[in-house]
């Protein structure tokens, strides 16, 4: 099975302590039967149709979509009607199976760095709801991190531990479907 990971610096394995963290998710799914595609990019946001539709054309089975958490920043500052609909024009244009990975919970009071707005938690649970409902439009599997993640002292990226812990997450996924199949 090949896998392609679309998404940001989560995806990517920014470290927040600096550089890259080499054993993030993407590359923990490798195994004997299965290689990955790593397609993370820093600050990416869902505003990426032709970056996405690029990527896809590399041969995969499976493609990995987190993106959204970079769309709630001052930055992307993105309405959720917008990072939906645009999260929905990737989806439409993917032909393989998609497995929706919806972005941990962003707490305002942890964030170090960023700018993000006061209400962010409020964002992100009602992203989460959306991106509940837009994956159930469009019969879509997906895993929601909610607060289940390590997160590193910035608050926003993963830990070590927090792309293990994801790695598992979607392994445990994969089996399931392929006991299913």
């Amino acid at each position: 099975m090949k896998i392609l990971c679309f998404g940001d610096s989560n995806t990517y394995g920014y470290y927040a302590k600096g550089g890259r963290i080499e054993e993030n998710y993407p590359r923990l799914l490798e195994s004997e039967y299965c290689t990955t595609i790593n397609e993370g990019v820093c600050g990416r946001t869902t505003h990426c149709l032709q970056s996405f539709i690029k990527a896809i054309q590399q041969p995969h089975d499976l493609t990995i979509l987190m993106l959204g958490t970079n769309d709630l920043s001052a930055v992307g500052g993105y309405s959720l009607e917008r990072i939906i609909k645009q999260l929905e024009e990737l989806i439409i244009h993917e032909k393989k199976k998609i497995l929706l990975l919806i972005p941990p919970y962003i707490h305002y009071e942890r964030i170090v760095g960023w700018v993000y707005p006061v209400d962010v938690l409020e964002e992100s649970k009602t992203l989460e709801d959306a991106m509940i409902r837009l994956a159930n439009k469009h019969h879509l599997d997906y895993i929601s991190m909610r607060d289940d993640l390590d997160i590193d002292e910035d608050g926003l990226h993963l830990t070590p531990r927090g792309h293990q812990q994801l790695a598992l997450k979607i392994q445990n996924y994969l089996k399931q479907v392929n006991h299913q199949d």
